[in-house]
């Protein structure tokens, strides 16, 4: 149980922890408070002693394709939101539409942004594309330099279209 912090009469969660003392695969709970650090070395102790050691699946340093596409979004989702400061960064939809890995070994990578509104594009793709594009220059700077590879990034921003009732 987290945020244990919060609560005043601590037999309260004892009489929850009880609860759960039945229930198919519950082994014992925890107290955490995040927050105040208590019980998390409980934890962690627990969970280390749980773990299986055995080789890994995959080399530590390899970044799978999957890893790679995650971070291509962060990186983009990350540009954007340093460079539109209201609220329309939260409504506006965010998409990989294409990834491919070209001949010469660099990547194409195309992003898709989707806003509710014409005038939310419009703050996106700023005066004469300017806004997305110093997004797309600064993130295409940052996925090379994590990816160690030439990236061809490929950003668009749409109104969403229509739903008919």
């Amino acid at each position: 149980m987290n945020k244990v912090d919060l609560v005043d009469d601590k037999k309260d969660l004892l009489k929850v922890a009880k609860e759960f003392e039945d229930l198919p695969g519950f082994e014992r709970y925890f107290m955490v408070s995040g927050l105040k650090g208590k019980g998390v070395k409980d934890l962690v102790q627990y969970l280390m002693d749980q773990a299986v050691r055995r080789p890994w699946d995959e080399e530590p340093a390899t970044m799978t394709e999957e890893v790679m596409k995650t971070i291509s979004l962060e990186v983009v989702r990350e540009k954007m939101l340093d460079h539109i400061h209201q609220e329309i960064p939260y409504v506006i939809e965010h998409r990989l539409m294409d990834w491919k890995e070209l001949k010469d070994g660099s990547l194409r990578v195309e992003q898709h942004f989707i806003a509710p509104k014409q005038s939310q594009r419009q703050i996106l793709v700023g005066k004469n594309g300017s806004k997305i594009g110093r997004i797309g220059i600064e993130a295409n700077e940052e996925l090379r330099s994590i990816f160690k590879r030439d990236v061809h990034l490929m950003l668009q921003v749409r109104v969403a279209k229509k739903r008919s009732s």
